[in-house]
């Protein structure tokens, strides 16, 4: 009913057919009392088994899905190891984009705003990565991965990384960067969460923050924890999001070219 003009997966489509030949909307608690009780049973029985007799098998599109992920993950350690191997501090910063409810996708208003409209708040938003201030230029890298959510429907989740050398405030940069999403990207109608802040700088789990390549407990933790959670497969915003509109996006990590200055990393060898 919130989308009426977007069309649908087909398992999407056979939960609504369902839903109006067994009349499910019109059941309500006490349907449950008494007697007619056995009838709601029945009837959600027979709607079962139609569902199962007519949807078709997901198992192939999940395991698509989850092949996806893998090699998003796969992509991600290698992008990271490559960042690495240019620079051996890096400073992660780490927030998840916004719009405010009364402009979000599908929010029932005249100001809310359309998925092209959205994408393309991301598309500027990397475009413009090398003018936030505090940043000094491009980062030198970035992963962002667009989810979809009822309570917060379409928003964006971003890993940055820029020089550890240079830079080391990374609760200040992180805000920096959101709020450049708000005004400069989104002209006031966007809101941001600072992941920086609430992390234990620390706790060798944090994963953000300064990350030294010689510390590999957090470099692990920034692998297996933080680009995994990017990586992760998002069912639910495939059943509304079109697959033109791609959900996950990474830079490009050159590999060092010819021998790397400075002691050799003992450590991360014996990893």
């Amino acid at each position: 009913a919130q989308y009426p003009s977007h069309t649908f997966p087909q398992e999407v489509n056979l939960l609504a057919t369902v839903a109006d030949r067994f009349h499910l909307g019109e059941l309500t608690q006490a349907d449950l009392i008494g007697d007619s009780a056995v009838n709601v049973c029945q009837c959600l029985n027979a709607a079962v088994d139609h569902l199962r007799l007519s949807a078709v098998d997901l198992s192939d599109k999940r395991l698509r899905s989850t092949k996806a992920s893998r090699k998003n993950l796969k992509g991600g350690w290698r992008w990271l190891d490559r960042i690495f191997s240019r620079i051996g501090r890096l400073c992660v910063l780490r927030l998840d984009l916004h719009i405010a409810k009364d402009y979000e996708w599908g929010a029932a208003n005249m100001h809310a705003l359309s998925l092209e409209e959205l994408f393309a708040q991301r598309a500027e938003f990397i475009r413009r990565l090398s003018s936030i201030p505090g940043l000094n230029g491009a980062p030198l890298g970035y992963i962002i991965k667009s989810e979809y959510q009822l309570r917060r429907s379409l928003h964006h989740h971003v890993l940055l990384i820029i020089d550890g050398n240079a830079h080391w405030q990374h609760i200040e940069l992180a805000k920096a960067v959101g709020e450049f999403w708000v005004n400069v990207i989104t002209k006031g109608m966007g809101t941001y969460y600072n992941v920086n802040m609430h992390t234990d700088l620390d706790s060798p789990d944090c994963g953000i923050g300064i990350v030294s390549a010689s510390d590999i407990p957090k470099v692990q933790a920034l692998k297996t924890k933080v680009i995994a959670y990017l990586c992760k497969p998002d069912y639910l915003a495939r059943l509304v999001i079109p697959r033109r509109h791609r959900l996950f996006v990474k830079s490009v990590a050159v590999p060092l070219r010819g021998p790397k200055l400075g002691r050799p990393r003992k450590q991360l060898a014996a990893e």
